[in-house]
C-alpha cells in the first residue's frame, strides 16, 4: 500500500499504438501499445501526487 487508500474498482483498457511515418526515410513505424487503468477510490480518499 504505497498511497494508503482503499481501492473500490479497477477498469483496464489496451490502447493500440498509432502508425507513424518517418519523415526522412518515408518508412512506417509504430508507437508502442499502452495499457491504462482507471482506479476508483473509496469516498473521501485522494492521492496527493505533487506533495513530496
Amino acid at each position: 500500500a504505497i498511497f494508503e487508500v482503499q481501492v473500490v474498482k479497477v477498469n483496464t483498457l489496451n490502447r493500440k499504438g498509432k502508425r507513424k511515418r518517418n519523415r526522412r526515410t518515408w518508412t512506417y513505424g509504430k508507437r508502442p501499445d499502452v495499457k491504462r487503468a482507471m482506479v476508483t477510490l473509496a469516498p473521501g480518499d485522494t492521492i496527493d501526487l505533487f506533495t513530496a
